[in-house]
C-alpha cells in the first residue's frame, strides 16, 4: 500500500539509544517538525457505505474494522451483536452472530482481526464477557476463550505466525495467544501507556500500539521490553489506529481537525503525511486495504480514502 516512492519530510532524525535504568535500551525521542510545518497531501475520497439501523448493511455502532486477504471489509457492529462482511466497494456479502452467550452468539463485539493464512475471524468482546471468539472464513463458530483472563480488550491483531496479540486499556496490558487460546506471553505496559486503542505487529516481531492520550505509537518486542516511540504531540495527535502497509511502512491514523494519515519508516523517520478534505465525526477504528484506508465513523458509516505519495 502507499505510493510508488516515499519523500522524507524535513525534520527526520536518527534514532539514538541510551542505556535505561531497567537495563533496557531507552530511546531518545525522534525529532519532528511542528505540525504546522508538516505538509499534508489531500487523500482521494473513494466511497462510503452504511447508515443507522439493524438490517443488512446498517450499523448501530461500527466499533471495529479489519480487512482480509481478499480485501473484504469486516465490521464489528457492536450494539447489533454481529460481524458484517462487505466487499471492497461496500457491497454486503454476509453476516454472522446474534445477541447471546451461547456458541455462535456474540455480545458487544468491539474489535475484529483476521488470520491472513486461514481466513479465520478473531473477535474481541467488551463488557460483560471480555473474551475472544474465533470464527472461520464463512462465519462458522470455532471456539472462544479468555473470559477468565481478559479484563478490557481494546485492540487486537493476528501476526504472520497466527498469534493473537491483544492490548487492554485501563489495565495497560498485552497478551499473546495462539489460535487455540493458550497464553504464550503477557506483560504490563502501565509504565509506558496512557490510553491504548490499536495494535499491529511487524515482520521483526515488534508490537506497535497507538496511544491516544500520549499522541504517539509505542513499540515493544514480544518479551515486553519497550523499544522506542514513534510520533508525538503535534505530529500524531490523538491517534486512533496503526497499521503496516504493503511497503512495510508504519501508517498512523488520527482524527484531530481533519482525518489524517502520517507515514513513518519502521525506525520512526517521518516519510509523508495526508489529510481528508472534510472533517469527520468521531472515528472508532481504521484498517488498511491496498492503497486505501477504511475509516469506521460514529455517524454509522464507513469511508474509504485512497492515499498515494506524489513524487
Amino acid at each position: 500500500m502507499g505510493g510508488d516512492s516515499s519523500t522524507k519530510l524535513n525534520g527526520g532524525a536518527t534514532m539514538n539509544k541510551l542505556g535505561g535504568n531497567d537495563g533496557m535500551a531507552a530511546s531518545i525521542p525522534m525529532l519532528y517538525p511542528p505540525r504546522s510545518q508538516i505538509k499534508r497531501q489531500k487523500m482521494t475520497y473513494h466511497c462510503k457505505f452504511g447508515e443507522f439501523g439493524v438490517i443488512e448493511g446498517q450499523f448501530t455502532e461500527p466499533s471495529g474494522v479489519a480487512v482480509n486477504a481478499q480485501c473484504d471489509i469486516i465490521v464489528a457492529d457492536t450494539n447489533n451483536h454481529r460481524i458484517q462482511v462487505f466487499d471492497r466497494e461496500g457491497r454486503f456479502k454476509f453476516q454472522f452472530g446474534e445477541c447471546g452467550k451461547r456458541d455462535g452468539q456474540l455480545l458487544y463485539p468491539n474489535r475484529v482481526s483476521v488470520n491472513r493464512v486461514t481466513g479465520d475471524f478473531v473477535v474481541t468482546e467488551r463488557s460483560p464477557t471480555h473474551q475472544i471468539q474465533i470464527y472461520n472464513q464463512y462465519g462458522q463458530f470455532i471456539r472462544k476463550f479468555g473470559a477468565s483472563i481478559l479484563q478490557h480488550p481494546r485492540g487486537v491483531c493476528v501476526d504472520s505466525q497466527g498469534r493473537i496479540v491483544v492490548v487492554e486499556c485501563k489495565v495497560m496490558r498485552v497478551l499473546i495467544f495462539d489460535m487455540f487460546g493458550n497464553i504464550l506471553h503477557k506483560f504490563s505496559c502501565s509504565r509506558y501507556l496512557e490510553f491504548p486503542n490499536g495494535v499491529c505487529t511487524t515482520d521483526k516481531e515488534e508490537i506497535l500500539i497507538s496511544d491516544n492520550r500520549a499522541h504517539s505509537i509505542k513499540v515493544f518486542n514480544y518479551e515486553g521490553q519497550f523499544v522506542r516511540q514513534i510520533g508525538g504531540e503535534g505530529v500524531t495527535n490523538y491517534p486512533i489506529g496503526v497499521g503496516i502497509n504493503q511497503l512495510g511502512e508504519i501508517v498512523v491514523a488520527d482524527n484531530h481537525n481533519n482525518f489524517n494519515l502520517t507515514i513513518f519508516s519502521q525506525d520512526g523517520t517521518l516519510l509523508s503525511a495526508f489529510e481528508s478534505k472534510v472533517k469527520h465525526a468521531q472515528c472508532y477504528d481504521v484498517a488498511l486495504i491496498d492503497d486505501s484506508v477504511v475509516l469506521a465513523s460514529k455517524d454509522y458509516r464507513l469511508y474509504l480514502y485512497k492515499y498515494q505519495q506524489l513524487v
